[in-house]
């Protein structure tokens, strides 16, 4: 299910078998604060009292043809939630916004709004939105996600146009562009990756 909102580009690397730059261990070690702040959540929530009615439990999704796995963080009394450890700034830019969706659905690098409604399809319950975490402050936030079929129509297609182009072999096409180089808001006059490229790990391949 985490793939649903990944860049067509890179999922075509990676049914090919290409080989990705291997991540640097801080990588591995902030999925594992990532789990752990996680676990603190959970804490928390059960500690006060919030009623739980799953963790962590794997759902399937069919459309069409193809059945799409997955393993959301966890349900609570009105609906699917998922927990996200996030950056200072992505925290006051995004999650912590006052028109949180929109400004994550806007800038959804990581596919974060076809992942949850994957998984609100997948277990016939209401995506209700993300729990963030400021992995720098501690500070906690909803970022509440609409009930509309706009977007559980929109993952849908999302999910079989990937299938689609992945099944056909359609031919490698970049999605991005390299974008301009701004030090302290000015233009340095180079080109650089765009975030979407910069934290793939075939950049070194496709660039």
């Amino acid at each position: 299910m985490s793939n649903i909102g990944k860049p067509l580009c890179q999922l075509q690397m990676e049914s090919k078998g290409e080989k990705g730059d291997l991540p640097d261990y801080d990588f591995k070690m902030r999925m594992i604060i990532g789990d752990v702040l996680e676990a603190v959540m959970i804490a928390l929530l059960q500690a006060s009292g919030v009623e739980i009615k799953n963790m962590h439990k794997k759902v399937a999704l069919k459309v069409d043809d193809k059945e799409l796995h997955g393993e959301y963080d966890i349900e609570l009394s009105d609906g699917i939630y998922d927990i996200k450890t996030v950056s200072p700034f992505a925290f006051e830019t995004k999650f912590n916004a006052d028109n949180a969706f929109d400004k994550i659905n806007n800038s959804d690098s990581f596919g974060y709004v076809s992942q949850g409604y994957g998984y609100g399809l997948a277990s016939n319950k209401p995506f209700k939105g993300w729990i963030a975490i400021n992995k720098s402050t501690g500070q906690i936030a909803v970022a509440e996600a609409p009930s509309n079929g706009k977007y559980k129509e929109k993952t849908k297609n999302e999910i079989r146009n990937v299938h689609k182009a992945i099944s056909d072999e359609r031919p490698f096409k970049r999605c991005f562009t390299d974008v301009e180089e701004f030090y302290y808001k000015k233009s340095t006059g180079n080109r650089a990756l765009g975030i979407e490229c910069s934290y793939c790990p075939f950049k070194s391949k496709c660039w």
